[in-house]
C-alpha cells in the first residue's frame, strides 16, 4: 500500500502539492492529526531531486508558517524594526535551501522539517539581534565640557620652549 501512495504523491503536480501543503500546515497548527504527506513530498522534491521550482513553492507554503513563529520570538520587537518578515522567511529558505545542498536530509515527518526550518529562523535572528546590539554598544570617544573629543595632553608646553 505504502508504494502506491508514495507513486501517487509523485504525480501530484505542484500546484496542487503546494494547495494540499497548505492546507497540510493549517491542520499541523491548529493540532489536528494528519497524513504529513505532501508537506514531505514537497519538501523531497525540492531537496533531493533539487527542483528550483519545488523551492519556490516550498517558500510559498511555509512562509506563513515562518512569519508566525517571527511574530512570536522573543526579540520579535527589535528583529521587526530591522527588517521585514518577508526578508526573514526569504533568508530562511535561503539558509535551508543551502544547508540541503551540502548534506540532505530526507525528512521523516513533518514535525522533523518544522523543527529544522525553526532552528534556521532562530539563528538568522539571533545573529541579527547580536549584530544590532553590537551596533548599539560602540564607545565613543570622551568628551570635554567644550564638546569636543578630549585628549590628554602629556606634553609640558614651556619644556618644548
Amino acid at each position: 500500500m505504502a508504494i502506491c501512495i508514495d507513486e501517487a504523491l509523485d504525480e501530484i503536480g505542484l500546484t496542487a502539492l503546494s494547495v494540499l501543503c497548505i492546507n497540510e500546515l493549517s491542520l499541523y497548527r491548529r493540532k489536528i492529526l494528519v497524513e504529513e504527506g505532501y508537506c514531505l513530498e514537497l519538501l523531497r522534491r525540492a531537496i533531493l531531486q533539487q527542483s528550483d521550482q519545488a523551492w519556490v513553492v516550498v517558500q510559498e507554503c511555509f512562509s506563513e508558517t515562518i512569519c508566525y513563529w517571527v511574530r512570536s520570538h522573543s526579540s520579535r520587537d527589535t528583529v521587526l524594526l530591522l527588517d521585514t518578515e518577508e526578508n526573514y522567511v526569504a533568508q530562511t529558505i535561503a539558509r535551508f535551501w543551502y544547508a540541503m545542498r551540502e548534506r540532505p536530509i530526507t525528512f521523516t515527518s513533518l514535525s522533523a522539517a518544522l523543527s529544522y526550518l525553526r532552528a534556521t529562523l532562530n539563528g538568522i535572528l539571533i545573529d541579527t539581534v547580536r549584530l544590532y546590539h553590537r551596533c548599539q554598544n560602540v564607545p565613543l570617544a570622551e568628551m570635554d565640557v567644550a564638546g569636543e573629543p578630549f585628549i590628554e595632553d602629556t606634553l609640558d608646553g614651556e619644556s618644548i620652549w
